[in-house]
């Protein structure tokens, strides 16, 4: 059986003896995903979205 990252990170917060359960990725950067979308599913990127992530990052835009 081989370990991924999701496993490493969730033995992680484990050991944190935090309560963990699933982890779900809602997004990344300037990218949000519907929590409808199935696990393993593909999206496109929207337009916006592939300017955004063409954009370097100002302190303005982390901060929103």
């Amino acid at each position: 059986m081989q370990t991924t990252a999701l496993d490493s990170v969730t033995a992680w917060l484990e050991s944190l003896s935090r309560v963990s359960g699933a982890i779900n990725r809602i997004g990344w950067g300037p990218i949000k995903l519907s929590p409808d979308l199935a696990v393993g599913t593909y999206r496109g990127l929207f337009p916006q979205e592939i300017d955004a992530l063409l954009t370097p990052a100002t302190t303005s835009s982390l901060e929103k």
